[in-house]
This record gives structure tokens, C-alpha cells and sequence, in this order.
């Protein structure tokens, strides 16, 4: 490129396939059946004058890659015009002018002109004057190809408004049931919406090439430098473990970092279940008896200092708090209204209640540096409004109670009444302490509500049970005295007080009547006498021994 060069003539080579000559004086073709295997050639940007010389492109069969234009002998035809002339002479081309051949070219080459018509000059030689009537043959061509590109592109354009005359959104049904059925459900919907947006007119960049750069060299200029992947650089230094950023404490830190260095368990029902542990590292977790987490104090390293973040939950699973490693955090009641925000930069926070109203606005003059919040029965907060962020994170339940901080915790039971609500939170604890049963042998588990209630639900199905076997038997008793002649009751005829005399002579028991009661009463079926209990039996005629 830009070497100046102005013929082709008595070059020739049989193993050239790529021939670039952008940027010449090339003002003809001839001299290019030199060149029969060429597969690229570029030719952009010469003097190519006559389109006539295009037929010489034919002597090039394997073509993949050409350019032509700019060439004044090519610029002033249509672009339909000339990709056909082009593709009419070179079959298999596959790019031209940097631009894909479509199947619309493809089509303009089987209604192209011959070359030859467009231009009077012979093909062998440079295109001089042109023939009159050849001239206004090549016009003429040229104007009806304009004219017909010009209207593919006006009815192009009258579509696309009518699209937009119509709704702005097109639905369509989906399937459903017939004009009796429902009003039908819209399936999809598609939208063409008319933004407004005009694209103005288009401004070419102007850049200026240098004397003696080609477009290759220009481009290259134009993009990034990038260095060589094969190059190495400069030896990477090892960093100091101890100044690494990682989601753990490394062993390298503290050997101990990942042993369970303190631990507390529950008592009665849930004995065994781990309520508090504690690590090594200062890291540590609450759990509630179902073995629900409660509290978690995590560890992490940042520029080789161990922070600490904290999280709390209720019973419930919702959040109850959570704090990061600076000391700024949250907390909520335990519906989910917020009820804390603080930031441990600027000291500034608010305190909410169940409804929304602020309680507090933190910093508070003479507010002093702890706030306590009490969360519910087993969690308490008390804020560290010093600066520090080392938050006191207070924890009750079942037989449990233990206080943790949003820093390095300490491998002991810990808990102090410090909190205006710690004294309530440990009796409640308390409250829910082992009972061991009497029973020898038996172990010994937790009397709590539930427990009862199931004893007592156990103890009455029992009951219930034995009070229908217990009114069965009665049943059949009664039954069988009767059999034997033995009725219940007071009869008529005799004295209610014959019952005793009966019973006496039965047993040898001597039954005397209760003071106060009346004597016997004359006549048959008095009523003086006292009368037997309900429920005893009337004894009658008693059989003999013998009987």
C-alpha cells in the first residue's frame, strides 16, 4: 500500500492469494490474469475509472475478499448497481468492501448489466471519453436503479407506520373457551412505543493520516498497547500471613482457634443439648433448647486484626439484632418493626416503638455510655455507647443463662445484672430448673407444663377407663342379685326399718337406729322407720345353709 504503483502489467505470480495495493495510481485491471489463485485483493482507494474494467475481474475465480471502493469510475454508481456488477464477475465472493454478501446481492448480480454497456471505453485500456449513447444508457440504468431502491425503501417505511397508527400494545388471546365461556385471558403482550427519538445527522470523523501510513498501521496506532503474556514481570513478594484477609482465623494465628475452649448444656428434658460454646478464637454461638440458634458471635480477619460481627434471632426464627464488625447494627421487636439503629462512627442512632414513634434519638446528653433493650423473656441488648461497640448480648433459657459480647468472648460462664432487665431475665431461668422424680432408680427429668398436662391427660384416660369397667360389673352384680331374690329399695308392706333387723340376723351385726330417728310407725307400709341408704340392698327371705 501507498507505494505509488500505477499498473498491474508484467507482474505475475501463480502463489500470491492475498494482493494489497489500497492507496495507488492503479487506473486499470489489466494485467491481473497474472495472479489466477489470489483469494483477497484489495484495489480500494486507486483511479479506477471505467466500471468496464470490472470484467477483468473474472480472470480471479477463487476471490473471497475485495475491495474496490473508493474509485471514481465506481463511486457515482448505486450500491445495488454496483455489488451486482461486482458479484455477476466474482461468484464466490463472500465479503466486499468490508461488508457480508447477502442473498439480495446474489439476486442484484442475476439482473446486473454487462459492464461493457455502462462504459464506451475498451476494457484493455484506461477509460477515456465516453460514447454519447452509451453514456446515456449507463444513466439511464443508474437512475432506474435509483428509482427502484428508492421505492423498496418508501414502502419499507409505510409499513412501519401503519404499525404505529394502530394501539400501541397488540395482544393476543390465548386459547380459553368459546364465545359463551369468560372473557378470554390475554396471553402475551407486545409493545412498540414511539420514544420520540430522531437520529440527527451523522458527523464523519476527520482524522489526518500521516505521509507514508497506511490504514493498517493507522488502526494499530489507534488501539491500546498491550503487553506480552509471555513476558514475566516483576517477582511477586510473599505477604505476611498475619496481615491477610480471610472469612477465619487461621491456625498460624491461634492454634486454638477452632476448639470449643468452654461450653454449657442444658439440664432436665433437654439435658445433653449444648446451650453456649465458645472457640478459641473468642468466636461463640447460643442455642435454645430445641437447639434453634439463639446468638452467634462470628470472627473474621481484616488487615490482620480479628474482628467481630453478632446476630441474635427469636424463638420465633425473625431477627431479633445484628451488628457488624465496627459495632453499627440493627435490632427489631419481635413482630419485625424495627426498633434500633446505630452507627459506632458517628454515635448517632434511634430507638423505635411498636408503632413507629421514636423513642429516643441517640446521642443523648448525659444519656451516659450503655442503653439497655430488653428484646423479650430470653434476649436482652445492652448498648455500648462509649465508641467501642463491644456490646453486652444477654441470654436466658431453661436452666441457662449467659452473657456474651460482640468481641472476644471469654472461655467462663459469665453474667452480671449490670442491664436494668438482667435480674428478671436470670429468675426466669431459674424458674425452669430440674425436678427430679422420688421414684428410686428413675431418671430424673423436667416437671414444666407440658409435662403435666400430659400426666394428667394420661391419668384421666385411666380413669375414665376403669369408671366404665367399674359400671359394667355393677351391672352384672345387679343382675345376679336379682336372680337370687335380692331387690334394692324400700318396699311396700313393710317397715323401712326391716332392712337392719335382716342385715343383723344375716351377720350378727347389731345395727341400732340413729338418734333422732322415729320409732317404728303402726299399720302396714309405715313410714316412721328410717329408711336403708341408696344404693344397699333390701335383703328378703335369705336361703338356708343347707339351701
Amino acid at each position: 500500500m501507498r507505494n505509488r504503483v500505477g499498473t498491474l502489467l508484467g507482474a505475475s505470480s501463480g502463489s500470491v492469494e492475498v494482493l494489497k495495493l489500497s492507496m495507488n495510481k492503479i487506473s486499470s485491471l489489466a494485467g491481473l490474469e497474472g495472479f489466477p489463485n489470489l483469494t483477497e485483493l484489495w484495489l480500494n482507494a486507486n483511479d479506477l475509472r471505467s466500471p468496464g474494467e470490472l470484467q477483468r475481474l473474472t480472470a480471479c475465480g477463487r476471490l473471497r475478499v475485495l475491495a474496490l471502493r473508493p474509485n471514481p469510475g465506481l463511486d457515482g454508481l448505486p450500491e445495488a448497481t454496483y455489488r451486482g456488477l461486482v458479484l455477476n464477475q466474482c461468484p464466490e465472493l463472500s465479503m466486499l468492501d468490508g461488508k457480508p454478501v447477502t442473498e439480495d446481492d446474489k439476486k442484484a448480480a442475476r439482473l446486473a448489466p454487462d459492464p461493457a454497456t455502462l462504459d464506451a471505453a475498451p476494457a484493455e485500456e484506461p477509460a477515456g471519453a465516453a460514447d454519447a449513447p452509451l453514456a446515456a444508457a449507463s444513466a439511464l440504468a443508474a437512475k432506474a436503479s435509483r428509482e427502484a431502491e428508492l421505492i423498496a425503501r418508501m414502502s419499507a417505511n409505510q409499513a412501519e407506520i401503519e404499525g404505529l397508527k394502530k394501539s400501541s400494545f397488540r395482544r393476543e388471546p390465548a386459547a380459553g373457551p368459546g364465545p359463551r365461556g369468560p372473557a378470554p385471558a390475554y396471553g402475551r403482550v407486545r409493545s412498540k412505543v414511539d420514544s420520540g427519538a430522531r437520529a440527527g445527522p451523522r458527523k464523519a470523523a476527520e482524522i489526518e493520516v500521516p505521509e507514508g501510513v497506511g490504514a493498517l498501521e493507522l488502526v494499530q496506532g489507534l488501539l491500546p498497547q498491550l503487553s506480552d503474556p509471555s513476558t514475566k514481570g516483576p517477582p511477586r513478594t510473599a505477604r505476611d500471613p498475619k496481615l491477610r484477609s480471610s472469612a477465619i482465623v487461621t491456625d498460624e494465628m491461634n492454634p486454638r482457634a477452632h476448639e470449643c475452649v468452654y461450653e454449657a448444656k442444658y439440664e432436665g428434658e433437654s439435658a445433653g443439648n449444648r446451650a453456649v460454646a465458645v472457640m478459641g478464637d473468642g468466636s461463640a454461638m447460643a442455642k435454645y433448647p430445641d437447639d434453634a440458634v439463639a446468638v452467634t458471635v462470628s470472627s473474621a480477619v481484616r488487615r490482620g486484626v480479628v474482628v467481630f460481627q453478632a446476630m441474635g434471632f427469636y424463638r420465633s426464627g425473625n431477627v431479633a439484632f445484628a451488628f457488624d464488625a465496627d459495632g453499627s447494627g440493627c435490632a427489631q421487636h419481635p413482630g419485625g418493626q424495627i426498633m434500633l439503629t446505630y452507627s459506632a462512627d458517628t454515635g448517632a442512632g434511634m430507638v423505635f416503638g411498636r408503632e413507629g414513634d421514636i423513642v429516643r434519638t441517640l446521642p443523648e446528653a448525659g444519656g451516659g455510655d450503655a442503653l439497655d433493650l430488653p428484646l423479650d423473656a430470653g434476649l436482652g441488648l445492652r448498648l455500648d455507647l462509649s465508641g467501642g461497640g463491644r456490646h453486652a448480648i444477654y441470654f436466658a433459657a431453661g436452666s441457662v443463662r449467659h452473657m456474651l459480647v460482640r468481641g472476644a468472648n471469654a472461655a467462663e460462664a459469665t453474667w452480671d445484672d449490670a442491664a436494668s432487665f438482667a435480674g428478671k431475665m436470670a429468675r426466669g431461668a431459674k424458674a425452669s430448673v430440674r425436678v427430679a422424680r422420688p421414684h428410686e432408680g428413675k431418671a430424673p427429668v423436667n416437671r414444666t407444663l407440658s409435662g403435666r398436662v400430659s400426666d394428667i391427660a394420661s391419668s384421666g384416660a385411666a380413669i375414665a377407663h376403669l369408671g366404665s369397667d367399674l359400671a359394667a360389673k355393677m351391672a352384672k352384680l345387679r343382675a345376679m342379685d336379682a336372680d337370687a331374690g335380692i331387690t334394692y329399695g324400700g318396699g311396700g308392706g313393710e317397715s323401712r326399718d326391716d332392712w337392719r333387723k335382716d342385715l343383723q340376723g344375716a351377720s350378727g351385726l347389731s345395727l341400732k337406729p340413729e338418734e333422732g330417728t322415729p320409732g317404728k310407725a303402726e299399720g302396714a307400709g309405715g313410714g316412721g322407720g328410717q329408711a336403708p341408704p341408696a344404693g344397699l340392698p333390701r335383703m328378703g327371705a335369705l336361703p338356708s345353709e343347707g339351701a
